[in-house]
C-alpha cells in the first residue's frame, strides 16, 4: 500500500510536468507569434487628393499591393493602423504623368520588411480641380393614381457643392437626383435619393443624399355640366324657362367624374306662396363641399304660375 507522503510527491510532480507543458506551448506560442516572421499580402489605400487645384482623371488603381514580411503580430497591428499613400504632389501637372511608387519613411513599421510593391509607377491624367453650387434637380419615375397629379416638388438641400474636373462642372448648372418613384401615389412622397455623380465627381460635404418631397393631391379640372332646374313647394301648374342652367364648375378630376350620378348636385327654385303670374327668379345650386362654383348661366329665371 502507497503511504500518503508517496501520493503528494507524485501529485506535485504531475503538477509540475503540467505546468512546464503549458509553459513550454506559450512559450512555443509567442516565439511564433513575436519572432518568427511570416509573408502576406496587403493592400494599402492611395490617397489621390493631394492638390486643391488639380486632380488624378479616373486612376489606374486605387491600392498598392505590398508582399510583406514581419512577425504575425505586425500584421494584425498594420490593418488597424489605416495607413495609406500619397503620390508625390509635385509630379501633377496637367495631362497625362507618370510617378514612380517611393514609400516615404515613415508609412511602413519598423520591423516590417517590403518583400514587393506592385504597381511600381503611377501612370494617369491630371486635370484641372474645381468647386462649384449646382440646383438639384429631382428626377421622377412613373405616374401618380388616376385623378391624382403632382403639385409641387421639392428638395433638402435645393443646392450643393461638387468638385471635380472643370471639364465636367463648370458648364452645369443642375444636377439630377436619382428617380423618385410615384407610380400610383396617391398621397405625398418623401424620401432620401442619391445624386448622379460620374465617379470623377464628389460632394464637397459628406452626405451622401438629399431628401426629395413630391406633393401629390388629387388632380382637379374644370368641366361644363347642363343641371335641370326644378320648382320646390310648386302649384298644380307652372313652367320655369329656361329648364335647365349651365354651370362651370371645378373640382377632383375622380369627383366630376361621379358628379352627375352621384345626386349631390341639383338646382331649384322654391316655388312657394306664389300666386297666378310670371316672376323673375334666381335658381339655388347645390354643389359638393370638394366642387366650387366658376359661372352659372342664365343667371335669372322666368317662372310662369297658371
Amino acid at each position: 500500500m502507497t503511504s500518503p507522503p508517496q501520493k503528494n510527491g507524485a501529485r506535485n510532480v504531475s503538477l509540475l510536468l503540467a505546468l512546464s507543458l503549458v509553459f513550454l506551448a506559450l512559450l512555443g506560442w509567442g516565439f511564433f507569434k513575436f519572432v518568427i516572421p511570416t509573408q502576406a499580402e496587403i493592400l494599402v489605400p492611395i490617397d489621390w487628393d493631394v492638390r486643391e487645384d488639380l486632380m488624378a482623371s479616373d486612376p489606374p488603381v486605387n491600392n498598392l499591393t505590398l508582399t510583406v514580411s514581419c512577425p504575425r503580430y505586425r500584421l494584425h497591428s498594420m490593418a488597424e493602423s489605416g495607413i495609406s499613400y500619397r503620390p508625390d504632389p509635385a509630379g501633377f501637372r496637367e495631362g497625362t504623368v507618370s510617378i514612380p511608387v517611393t514609400l516615404k519613411e515613415g508609412l511602413i513599421p519598423r520591423g516590417v520588411r517590403v518583400v514587393s510593391l506592385q504597381p511600381q509607377e503611377l501612370s494617369f491624367r491630371v486635370e484641372r480641380k474645381v468647386e462649384k453650387e449646382l440646383y438639384v434637380l429631382v428626377m421622377l419615375a412613373g405616374q401618380p393614381a388616376r385623378g391624382y397629379t403632382v403639385t409641387e416638388v421639392s428638395v433638402a438641400p435645393e443646392r450643393v457643392f461638387l468638385k471635380g474636373p472643370a471639364r465636367l462642372l463648370l458648364d452645369k448648372e443642375t444636377i439630377p437626383t436619382m428617380p423618385v418613384d410615384i407610380s400610383q401615389a396617391s398621397e405625398p412622397v418623401t424620401m432620401e435619393v442619391a445624386l448622379v455623380l460620374s465617379e470623377a465627381v464628389s460632394k464637397a460635404s459628406n452626405a451622401k443624399a438629399v431628401t426629395a418631397t413630391v406633393v401629390v393631391e388629387e388632380e382637379k379640372t374644370v368641366r361644363r355640366i347642363t343641371v335641370p332646374v326644378v320648382g320646390k313647394n310648386p302649384p298644380k301648374v307652372f313652367d320655369i324657362s329656361p329648364p335647365v342652367i349651365e354651370l362651370v364648375v371645378r373640382g377632383p378630376l375622380q369627383v366630376l367624374d361621379n358628379l352627375p350620378q352621384s345626386g349631390e348636385m341639383a338646382s331649384w327654385i322654391d316655388l312657394g306662396g306664389l300666386g297666378r303670374g310670371v316672376y323673375a327668379r334666381r335658381a339655388v345650386i347645390a354643389l359638393p363641399l370638394s366642387v366650387t362654383l366658376q359661372d352659372a348661366s342664365p343667371e335669372v329665371f322666368t317662372v310662369q304660375i297658371k
